[in-house]
């Protein structure tokens, strides 16, 4: 299970974040793109706002490259930290130690979240690194 949504077949609303290959050109809901539901995305939004000063949370923010290598650096850490803890479990004050903002709503301690939150990463992360490959910046389309 991730919650990184690949098909927008699979949306239900228009409540997401859109993250979309190369600059933003107007047009949403793109086949290409993935989508998050915003309590999801937050554990990446947090790096984007640590990296990308321009990145607000409800505007269409064009990421270059540069920047998407940083904000990956910090999601495999993000990732290793949560992949070292013991039967997949991780608790709100060892996130808090990466993350300072008190407005991520963190799932329940189950070891299957900790295991959604890390599937989520390893395709986010994988998706990122395939995408730059053919395209020179990211868009994120806020909500």
């Amino acid at each position: 299970m991730s919650w990184m949504i690949t098909d927008k077949s699979k949306l239900k609303g228009t409540c997401y974040f859109e993250i979309l290959p190369g600059r933003f050109l107007g047009q949403f809901w793109n086949l290409q793109s993935v989508y998050f539901e915003e309590q999801h995305f937050s554990f990446i939004e947090f790096f984007l706002l640590r990296r990308c000063p321009k990145y607000d949370h409800y505007a269409f923010t064009d990421i270059n490259q540069t920047l998407w290598e940083e904000i990956l650096n910090d999601l495999q850490q993000l990732r290793k930290n949560i992949q070292q803890r013991s039967q997949g479990s991780i608790s709100q004050d060892d996130f808090s130690l990466m993350i300072s903002s008190g407005n991520i709503q963190f799932p329940k301690e189950k070891p299957e979240s900790m295991t959604a939150l890390s599937n989520m990463l390893n395709d986010f992360i994988k998706w990122v690194q395939d995408t730059l490959k053919s395209h020179d910046s990211i868009a994120v389309l806020g909500l």
